[in-house]
């Protein structure tokens, strides 16, 4: 089964000003007795957060909303998404929280997602 794809009405990236990326973290670290920790690199194809929000109107939130909850099974399916970084076509999945959104204005949202970039 192939992902499904980010639909092309919505907005293409995340805005600027609230793009969080970072690095994928496969290490796994252990305390000693004494002395510094122990570190490891317990999986080579770790998850890359991404973080951000960005701004849709009433329509596009219609849109997101059927996209997470019929197309992406209440958000539990990979898709593919805009890379803030590169500009590329990235797998990701939401993350810990399902995106979430506040009301702007009358037809403005600001909606805040929470992605995994998938290796």
């Amino acid at each position: 089964m192939s992902a499904e794809i980010w639909p092309p009405t919505l907005p293409r990236g995340l805005l600027i000003d609230s793009a969080i990326d970072g690095m994928p973290d496969g290490r796994i670290r252990t305390r000693t007795d004494t002395g510094p920790g122990k570190s490891r690199l317990r999986n080579p194809a770790a998850i890359r957060p991404l973080v951000g929000d960005m701004h849709m109107s009433t329509t596009q939130l219609q849109t997101f909303r059927t996209f997470v909850t019929t197309t992406l099974m209440q958000g539990t399916l990979p898709f593919h998404f805009y890379d803030p970084l590169d500009a590329s076509d990235i797998l990701v999945q939401f993350g810990a929280s399902l995106p979430s959104w506040t009301a702007l204005s009358a037809d403005v949202y600001r909606v805040s997602l929470d992605l995994e970039v998938l290796p």
